[in-house]
């Protein structure tokens, strides 16, 4: 009974030791994640109060700044999505073990509830026997 014991303790260290492995990070997430600079010039009017040149030129600047933002987005969540699936596996493993474990004990107190039910059976049967007499 102490080797089911030991054993059953070292397949749940093995089964929590899988859960608790640490992912690797990604190299790619620790490049710089600045943030486009903002422009803060005033915008460039002409004399009678129309846009000028500048302003027009601001615009084309805000569609770059838009286009980088949109970019960096796409590969944060390309970035997330990756370590996501890296960690699929583990996720899986997890699953298949806590299921394996809960199987395991499952079975055992069945057949614990097997014992007592004839032990039970034993002691009352002997227990009758010696009061009849």
């Amino acid at each position: 009974m102490k080797q089911l014991s030991t054993g059953l303790l070292m397949v749940v260290v093995i089964g929590l030791s899988s859960l608790s492995a640490p992912a690797q990070e990604n190299e790619d997430a620790k490049k710089d994640d600045a943030k486009p600079e903002t422009k803060e010039a005033a915008p460039d009017m002409m004399k009678d109060g129309t846009p000028g040149q500048g302003e027009m030129m601001d615009g084309d600047d805000n569609m770059e700044e838009m286009a980088k933002s949109m970019t960096a987005m796409a590969q944060t969540c390309e970035t997330m999505m990756q370590r996501e699936m890296r960690t699929y596996p583990w996720v899986l493993v997890g699953g298949a073990t806590v299921g394996t474990l809960a199987t395991m004990s499952l079975a055992l107190f069945i057949v614990l509830e097997i014992q007592w039910i004839r032990h039970w059976h034993r002691r009352l049967k002997t227990g009758q026997g010696s009061a009849s007499r």
